[in-house]
Formats: C-alpha cells, structure tokens, sequence
C-alpha cells in the first residue's frame, strides 16, 4: 500500500467495482495519489465475496457489469441492510438507471469520461456521511483543479495547449500532483469508455434494427418474419415450444433462409428476452482471433494483449449467444465450446480464474454437420450437445406461396427508403418469381427487390426478369453436372468398398475403375471420400 502524505488524513476505504482493468488502475492512481486507501474488485460478485468489504466506507461502482449489475448490487446491498455509499460511473447515457440509483440513495451519477473533482466531492461527502460528519482528506491548497475530461479532439492540439487547457489555476494555488495524474486518469477512463462501447455496439444494433423494423420488446417477434405456408409454421411452431425453456438449439438451413430472425425469434420468447441478445459469426472472424473473441483474454497473455478483454459468453451473461455458422469453428476450439455448454464455465485465455456464466447458446449452420462428423472435421460429442432441439428452416423455393408476401414486404420498405411511389407489382412477374428455385433464398429475393425499386420510375415494379432467365439456365446446368458428379463418386465408393479400400495393385480399385492410382487419389480427396474409422 502507499504511502499516506503527513498532511492527509485518511478515513475508511473506498472501493472500485468496474470490469475494465485499466479504469480501475487509473481510479486507484487518483486516489491513492490524494491519500485515500483504495480496494479494487472486477465485478460484483468479486466484492461480495471478499471479506474486505466490511473495510470499505464509500464505493465506486461501474453501472453495466458482467454478471450482477451495479443497479443489482445496490439493491442487494440495500436488502442486506449495508448502508454503503455508493457512486455510480456509466459510459452511457441512461437516465432509468440513473434515476433509479440516485433515488435508492446513490451520491452520484457519473458519465465516463467525468470530472475527476467530481469524483473527489463525491468521495468526500459519502466518507463525511459514513463518519457523521465533514472529513478533509487533502488540505484546500491541494484540492484537485482538473480542466476537464479528455476527448479525442485534444490530441489535435500541441503540448502547450494541453497544459494550459487541462490545468486551470485557482487563486494561484495548484495541485502538482492532481495535475499529474488527472490527464491520464482522464484517458484511460475514455478509452475505457470506448471499449466498453464496442462490447455494447451488438445492443445498439439490435435496438436500432427493432426500432427500424417496428419490433418492440415483449411483444410478437414473429412480426419479422414473413409468410404464412406450412413449412414456415412447423418452424415457427417449434420456435413457441423451444423458446421458453433454456434447452440449446440448433438452427439448421441454406444461406439466406433467415436463421438468425429464428434465433431472434427464441430469445424474445424466451424469460431472457430482457437481456443480451448477442451474435457472433464464426466463419467472418480468424481461427487464431474466435478463442478470444468468444472466451476474452487476460493483460499480457499474448503480443498485443494490452488490457484485459472480456469474452462475448460474458457480454451474453444472463441472455443468449447466437453462434452463426458453428460449423466453421476449428477443431481444437470445439473441447473449450463443449466444456461452457455443458457447465457453463470456462477461462479466458492467460487467465487462471475459472468464470461462471449463465448464457443459453442457439447455434446455426448451413453445413452438413453430420457429413462433417464421418469425415472428422466436427465433433461428435459437440454435435450432440449442439443438436438438442433442432429446428430445420425451410428454403424459399420450398414456400412458393411466401414469395408474393415477401415482394410486397421488401417493396414497401425500399420505397419508403428511397422516396418512391409503387403500387403495382404484375401478376407476370410474381409468376416468373414463384418458379424460380431462388438458390439465395430470401436473402436474393431482397436484393433483386431493391435492384427493381431503383429501376422503377413509375408506380409499376420493374422487375429485371431477363436475370432470373439467365440464372434459371445456369443453375440448371450445374444441377446436371452435379448429379453427374454423384453418380461418380457414388461408383468410386462402392468399388472402393469392394476392393475393401486397396487402392493400388492388380486388384485395387484404380486397376477396377480403369485409372491411375494417383488420379484415384486425387478424385478421393476432391470429393472428401474417406474410409470410416
């Protein structure tokens, strides 16, 4: 511990509850600085599970944290009937939360980056009220004088701006040492404030996406989705009796059939659809970055791991993780998924601490997991864990009858985007449309839409029906390349099967199918046939 100055009187601890490592350390820098006797927790439940909280006099609590929140803890505090003075610190604007901290008896309530001689007074008066009394840590000559919170536009400016911006004088007494710290503390509080604002970049999305789509929390999520054939109601049938139990699900369709307004569709139905709704895609994120995005890492536990990063399993703590395209996440990941599934725990990378989470995962893929398993790209044990409820969402070409609905959906948000006027979508085009096998799915339909309301300068849609010809001809040809291609492979297998897998030799399976043993090997490998273990 510091040193206390001789001209500093120090009464209780203050306590700082905040997940970002660096906010804590420029917090404590502060106040040890000033003479207060400082205790650092990461969260919650850190605090109250130490026996040194019945040391601290005031606490300094992040608002937003990973597990119990800091509006919990208060309340939990108050339950328990600890008379703790409490400030609260936010790198967001949310007046609930702060009117309802400040009228539970909060002293404060501090957006990031702050005042740090708002902090001080703060501090002060909760020491003053636990001592029932006023209380000077630090004489009136060395109170602390801070310009205001850095903002990324003051490094646009040189040294000698900075010092004489960030460092008023008040009847020329100033403080050295505030002076010293208050910058720093003042940009480590903003860039915490900026990492915290990545981690709460997946909410923002999400509410601007119900706010544009008319999707209000609590109410019908199915209000998204659109169409009315039976395939679609089986799916959705399936979504009410999954959505209100914390059972995993695996949502299994081809690219663009909406998977992820399914997962959307589980939460909001689900007792978590208060909380976190949190999307990752494993395939858009590199094998060597997915271990840290999904479990976080400590400080210094690889080159480049400045600060301790929390893990998208603690951002979804108490909601729900949607892994998009699971297939796609490398084999020696796959052990550390199973194990959070299965006891809901896991350790950030470099870190000792075993960390408990309660996040009920829905996972989706357009991979044939079963496929993957025979040739061990997948495994078996995660598979089973994964495909506990599977809902199966159908392909657009499998619901014709949706397709007339959809045009009109995506007519009507794209002319409200773009300031057109249709009314007119013709019969002949709608024909064209059902017929078409739409390999994209709904994803393709949307974007052919848009391409037709920027070609539509009347009120008639004006679809570009030479595109859906031209790719109806091609998708037909490469169907019978394909099927050609089965038939193949399908006959080298059952040779192979015959020869009891020999390859070469006068009795192997190249000398049977009339080829080179090296060009056997080479359609082998290209066509991922392999002998079952």
């Amino acid at each position: 511990m510091d040193a206390t100055p001789a001209n500093e009187r120090v009464i209780g601890n203050v306590g700082i509850v905040d997940d970002d490592e660096s906010v804590r350390m420029a917090i404590r820098s502060l106040l040890r600085s000033l003479g207060f006797k400082v205790e650092t927790f990461g969260s919650a439940e850190d605090l109250l599970g130490s026996a040194r909280i019945d040391e601290i006099a005031c606490l300094i609590v992040d608002h937003r944290l990973p597990g119990m929140s800091g509006v919990d803890l208060q309340r939990q505090l108050l339950t328990a009937k600890r008379e703790l003075p409490m400030i609260f610190v936010s790198a967001q604007d949310d007046p609930v939360a702060q009117r309802q901290t400040l009228t539970a008896g909060a002293l404060a309530f501090l957006r990031k980056p702050f005042w740090a001689e708002a902090l001080i007074d703060a501090i002060r008066s909760g020491l003053s009220h636990q001592k029932g009394g006023p209380v000077r840590t630090h004489d009136a000559a060395m109170r602390p004088q801070v310009g205001g919170p850095w903002r990324a536009e003051d490094s646009t400016m040189d040294n000698s701006e900075q010092q004489s911006s960030a460092t008023p004088k008040r009847d020329g007494a100033v403080s050295d040492r505030s002076d010293e710290v208050a910058h720093p503390v003042a940009m480590a509080l903003a860039n915490g404030r900026a990492c915290r604002e990545l981690v709460q970049r997946n909410d923002d999305v999400t509410e601007e996406r119900r706010c544009r789509e008319g999707e209000m929390p609590g109410k019908q999520p199915f209000e998204a989705i659109v169409g009315d054939s039976p395939p679609l109601r089986d799916a959705l049938q399936q979504v009410e009796i999954v959505a209100p139990t914390d059972a995993t699900v695996l949502v299994l369709g081809e690219t663009g059939t909406g998977k992820e307004l399914i997962a959307r569709a589980i939460h909001h139905r689900s007792r978590r659809r208060a909380r976190r709704f949190v999307t990752v895609n494993c395939a858009a994120i590199p094998s060597g970055l997915l271990e840290s995005e999904l479990f976080g890492h400590e400080r210094g536990a690889f080159t480049g791991a400045i600060a301790q990063k929390m893990g998208l399993f603690e951002v979804a703590n108490g909601g729900t993780l949607f892994l998009d395209e699971v297939g796609e996440i490398p084999l020696d990941l796959q052990p550390k998924l199973l194990r959070v599934l299965q006891d809901q725990e896991f350790v950030r990378i470099g870190g000792t601490r075993t960390i408990k989470v309660d996040v009920r995962v829905v996972a989706a893929t357009n991979r044939d997991l079963t496929q993957m398993l025979e040739l061990h790209r997948f495994r078996d044990d995660l598979y089973y864990r994964l495909n506990v409820f599977p809902i199966c969402v159908p392909s657009l070409r499998e619901r014709p009858d949706d397709i007339e609905p959809l045009v009109r959906h995506f007519v009507q948000r794209f002319t409200a985007r773009m300031q057109r006027q249709i009314e007119e979508v013709p019969s002949e085009t709608l024909d064209v449309m059902r017929r078409y096998p739409w390999p994209g799915n709904v994803r393709e339909l949307e974007n052919l839409i848009e391409r037709a309301v920027i070609l539509s300068p009347g009120p008639r849609l004006m679809m570009p029906l030479e595109h859906l010809a031209r790719r109806s001809t091609a998708l037909a040809q490469d169907a019978s390349a394909s099927t050609l291609e089965l038939v193949k492979r399908a006959h080298v297998v059952r040779i192979l099967e015959e020869t009891n897998w020999t390859i070469g030799g006068p009795r192997g399976a190249a000398t049977r199918l009339g080829m080179k043993r090296t060009t056997l090997q080479s359609f082998m490998k290209r066509h991922a046939i392999a002998r079952r273990a």
